[in-house]
């Protein structure tokens, strides 16, 4: 069990500290304040305008990540079977597909959730405001969260999409009642010790998105502060002076060829989180580490090697699989750079205009999903 000191430091939300006694739920609830998880009010309204003259991207990724899985995230929210009181997910390269259910459910869960609720408030649609809260409290029965193996992961690079989903309903829908806000809010203090920010390479910065998204959810300051703390300290020990990664460039056994994805999978948390700190007034874009690297650099070194992996392997001597080198092999891509949606919007970067151009609309299998919808912005 963690002591009181190191919870605070790898910032607890308010529910999650008041837990641990009234002295330090005191210390959140003085620096307590409205904060936004994820969407605006005036970028939905923006949304609704662009939609409604039907401006590119977001009129084609609208009919192809929402308008198009409609239909089955509603049967999806439909679907009565009962979720399993205990979450566990094995780890993801030992365990057999069949039992890797639950993350495929608790992922799956997450995305319609968001999906509906974005569609209901865009269409103030009191059908799908219900369908997207059925998805989100029916996790509310879990009763055991396991710590184990990939559960921390799955919940932390997940969880978080379920609060972009929530913050929509409480705000906008009256389907959304006390109790629900109390029943999720429970949920949140209750998944707080899956929290992996502690962690260095990619597992932190999935920790990171899900602390500023449960501390922004119940306006805790003091959890979305040390959140963007956690932010520097892991930017700043994870990119070299080139803008690379080498936790993750080297991946599966020293070999990198699993090096070009799992840049993305991290460089896709630290974005999203930059993102939600700068809603809420704190600007981690223009970050540098003590190399003088910011994560504009990083972007344009991975935009490169997406483009053409043999660059990966001329700069780093490592050899992607033929899966990561989609672009060599003529394949269909099989990992996602949607981050650089948010991206493109500080550092622009030709490379991933020419990709996004062919591969839009962007979108990922973690939180911080249809990012062309809610994010892109017209090709220059």
């Amino acid at each position: 069990m963690m002591d009181r000191r190191t919870m605070l430091a790898l910032g607890a939300t308010a529910g999650a500290a008041a837990a641990l006694g009234p002295a330090v739920a005191a210390r959140a609830d003085d620096r307590t304040r409205k904060l936004t998880v994820w969407l605006t009010q005036q970028h939905m309204q923006k949304l609704k305008h662009r939609l409604a003259k039907s401006d590119q991207p977001q009129a084609s990724a609208s009919a192809r990540l929402l308008a198009g899985v409609r239909a089955k995230d509603l049967t999806r929210a439909a679907d009565d079977t009962p979720v399993q009181p205990e979450f566990y997910v094995g780890p993801y390269y030992e365990t057999p597909p069949e039992l890797l259910d639950l993350s495929y459910r608790f992922r799956g869960d997450a995305h319609a959730a968001y999906r509906l609720a974005l569609q209901a408030t865009l269409e103030s649609d009191r059908q799908l405001a219900a369908a997207s809260r059925s998805l989100i409290l029916r996790w509310s029965a879990l009763t055991d969260l396991s710590t184990d193996d990939d559960t921390p992961l799955v919940w932390s690079n997940q969880f978080p999409e379920f609060c972009f989903a929530a913050e929509l309903l409480r705000r906008t829908s009256s389907v959304w009642n006390r109790a629900d806000e109390a029943t999720f809010t429970d949920l949140i203090r209750r998944g707080a010790i899956l929290d992996t920010s502690a962690r260095t390479n990619n597992w932190g910065s999935w920790g990171v998105v899900l602390r500023m998204a449960t501390a922004s959810y119940v306006g805790d300051l003091v959890g979305l502060e040390s959140a963007t703390d956690r932010w520097r300290e892991l930017f700043d020990s994870q990119f070299d002076e080139r803008g690379w990664q080498p936790a993750e460039i080297t991946r599966n056994n020293g070999t990198g060829n699993r090096g070009i994805c799992y840049s993305h999978f991290n460089l896709h948390p630290l974005t999203i989180a930059a993102q939600m700190a700068l809603i809420n007034g704190i600007d981690l874009f223009g970050h540098r580490n003590p190399s003088g690297v910011g994560i504009g650099d990083a972007f344009r070194v991975l935009m490169r090697w997406t483009k053409d992996p043999t660059e990966f392997s001329r700069d780093t001597g490592l050899w992607p699989e033929t899966y990561e080198a989609y672009r060599a092999n003529g394949s269909p891509p099989s990992y996602n750079y949607g981050y650089g949606e948010i991206l493109q919007q500080h550092f622009p970067d030709p490379v991933f205009v020419e990709l996004a151009t062919v591969d839009r609309p962007l979108s990922f299998n973690w939180a911080g999903s249809l990012l062309t919808f809610t994010h892109g912005q017209g090709l220059a």
